[in-house]
């Protein structure tokens, strides 16, 4: 009985949130990176953070001129830039005295360059809960099924600039499959070869040639 009774207030939740989105309101329990919540007009909308905002757009702008991603991570961490789980605890982007400075993430990186809300569409139900079926999982859905609201908020980049950043992506992820992998190359001396030393088995090292 209680199995059934909550799932019925989670269908009578999903259901509310559904109208909510479709009003174009977000309901997301934290804003995208470079943006706030405020209620305007009685519905919660995403509202331009401009100090964050300078960093999304910083990123769009160095991967769509060919910059990596590991590059990216190694400049912001250079300027001092807080990843966002640092931001979200300090409030503000440039690390200061007596705050701890941490790279940014590889996936971090990769969820804003996908965040389609940056160019001003309100995007949402990209995932479906599948509470309903006793399972803990999301459900990734077809964009066919997303809820858009189109220009619903102040956008950060353009949707060309986000579109070709896209199309880069695509273009990046294809050569990288593309790419011949390095043979595995088993290690003869395996077993054979000790440190006089210490005793330990000896470990191969691979050496790759540019041009080879």
């Amino acid at each position: 009985v209680n199995d059934t009774y909550a799932k019925d207030i989670s269908a009578k939740e999903r259901a509310a949130k559904r109208i909510a989105q479709k009003n174009g309101e977000y309901v997301g329990s934290t804003a995208p990176y470079g943006y706030c919540v405020e209620k305007v007009n009685g519905i919660y909308k995403l509202i331009v953070e401009p100090e964050a905002a300078k960093i999304v757009r910083r990123i769009f702008e160095e991967y769509a001129s060919g910059d990596g991603i590991q590059s990216i991570i190694d400049r912001l961490f250079e300027d001092g830039v807080h990843r966002i789980s640092d931001y979200n605890r300090y409030h503000h982007v440039y690390c200061q005295d007596v705050e701890n400075l941490h790279q940014w993430g590889n996936s971090s990186i990769r969820a804003v360059l996908n965040r389609n809300n940056y160019y001003g569409d309100l995007v949402q139900r990209k995932y479906e809960s599948r509470f309903q079926r006793g399972e803990k999982w999301c459900d990734i859905l077809d964009e066919s099924q997303w809820i858009i609201t189109p220009n619903a908020h102040e956008p950060i980049i353009s949707h060309e600039l986000f579109t070709a950043v896209q199309e880069y992506r695509k273009q990046v992820c294809e050569e990288s499959r593309a790419k011949p992998k390095n043979p595995y190359t088993p290690n003869i001396f395996k077993g054979k070869v000790f440190c006089a030393d210490c005793g330990s088995s000896s470990q191969g090292k691979k050496i790759h040639k540019k041009g080879i």
